[in-house]
């Protein structure tokens, strides 16, 4: 995952231009960054984005498929991420409702509301422990 490796906007006058990088993995607001981010030249990646990111790559790894693997277009992902339509449950076995709950946290729209990573990673390891066993966690 190269989260922080490629930024993917420049400002132009009035546009949002220079779209790159893996757009499926990122964030709704590193792919559409607030003015004030553009205009300040900050960065728009975060921890934030990076649980975002990470939540696409458990998905990724548990089912073997790309995030949005239904949409044939990056274009088309953008889009969704940035109105806030996220990948739908795959009907795969290997995807425990536990992770699904985990993927789903690391997805909220407001950054504020993600976990952290090492809520994350307890999760996970409880909902492992939890699907070997035949239960289920839920993360609120």
């Amino acid at each position: 995952m190269d989260g922080g490796l490629s930024l993917i906007v420049s400002h132009g006058d009035f546009t949002v231009a220079g779209l790159c990088g893996k757009c499926r993995w990122m964030a709704p607001e590193v792919l559409d960054p607030t003015d004030d981010i553009i205009e300040n030249g900050e960065s728009p990646y975060s921890f934030a984005s990076d649980i975002y990111s990470l939540g696409m790559t458990i998905l990724e790894i548990t089912t073997g498929n790309l995030p949005f693997s239904n949409c044939r277009y990056d274009t088309v992902v953008i889009f969704d991420v940035i109105t806030g339509i996220r990948p739908q449950r795959p009907d795969d076995p290997l995807l425990s409702e536990s992770v699904w709950n985990i993927v789903k946290a690391c997805w909220e729209i407001n950054p504020e509301n993600r976990p952290l990573a090492s809520f994350v990673e307890a999760w996970l390891k409880v909902a492992l422990y939890l699907n070997d066993n035949g239960a289920s966690l839920q993360c609120h």
